[in-house]
């Protein structure tokens, strides 16, 4: 959108265009990263010994009793 509105405006569709394009890499990059330390702390949350196991399962109670 940069290129079509800004650079044009500007007078330099080219620059505004190599500019908008690193910008948008380094969002991408910073997204990245966040990610990768996301499920770093993820994989450490599962490796803890300290997380409880889910209960056994019990048997419900039912309305009519089986034959």
């Amino acid at each position: 959108m940069a290129a079509f509105i800004i650079g044009p405006l500007a007078a330099a569709i080219i620059p505004v265009t190599i500019v908008a394009g690193t910008l948008l890499i380094a969002f991408d990059l910073a997204t990245i990263y966040t990610l990768l330390l996301s499920i770093r702390d993820f994989e450490r949350f599962i490796a803890s010994p300290s997380v409880p196991t889910a209960p056994e399962p019990t048997a419900l109670p039912t309305l009519w009793p089986h034959s």
